[in-house]
């Protein structure tokens, strides 16, 4: 809504008592979204589809509010044309809450859209603050990882050590601590062993 007063132009003329009315229903921003790879914090939105009696007027604009508070009490305030902004004035560390708003030619303004939640962090790259539910699923999902690759490493690890034992045992089967040779079982049958026939030296003449 907007605040209407009347007064005189004379010297020291009082304003009357406030008006408030409506004006033309303007949407907010949506899908406002931080860029997490931008120095500086720079965030970025969806432009609303405004209705003829707005943008009849003349051009729009987008007023950026940054706050330290949800409620944005204290907010800071920044006017651009573009459905993007660089914070290039943001010094402190700390979380931040950022809104944006449509101000359409004659200054009446669209209701805040629904604030993000940033955290700055020594100028470098902005951190975007993971809600704890997103945590708590990465975390369980990075233990139970963790577990799949110690259960398949201690299979490989006890399978090693049974085919070291099984090969050990083949070999101390097969050794014999007298010759000091490995000593195998004879597996050829008798009847497939070459026969060795005598010569006859029967003379010829």
């Amino acid at each position: 809504f907007s605040r209407l007063t009347v007064s005189t132009n004379a010297e020291g003329g009082r304003q009357s008592a406030p008006v408030y009315f409506d004006g033309p229903a303007i949407p907010f921003p949506e899908k406002i979204q931080e860029c997490s790879q931008c120095i500086p914090l720079t965030i970025y939105w969806e432009q609303p589809k405004l209705p003829l009696l707005v943008t009849k007027k003349g051009q729009e604009s987008y007023v950026v509010e940054l706050s330290k508070d949800s409620n944005f009490t204290n907010a800071k305030q920044y006017e651009t044309i573009e459905n993007s902004f660089k914070f290039d004035e943001i010094r402190d560390d700390g979380l931040y809450y950022v809104a944006v708003r449509v101000r359409d030619h004659e200054g009446l303004l669209s209701p805040r859209s629904n604030a993000i939640l940033v955290q700055q962090s020594g100028g470098a790259s902005p951190i975007v603050v993971i809600p704890g539910s997103s945590a708590l699923a990465i975390t369980i999902s990075v233990l139970i990882v963790i577990v799949l690759l110690v259960a398949v490493l201690g299979i490989i690890i006890v399978r090693h050590k049974r085919l070291q034992m099984s090969f050990l045992n083949f070999a101390s089967s097969h050794y014999s601590s007298h010759s000091g040779a490995a000593t195998f079982q004879q597996t050829v049958d008798e009847q497939d062993s070459p026969v060795i026939r005598g010569f006859s030296t029967t003379s010829l003449y």
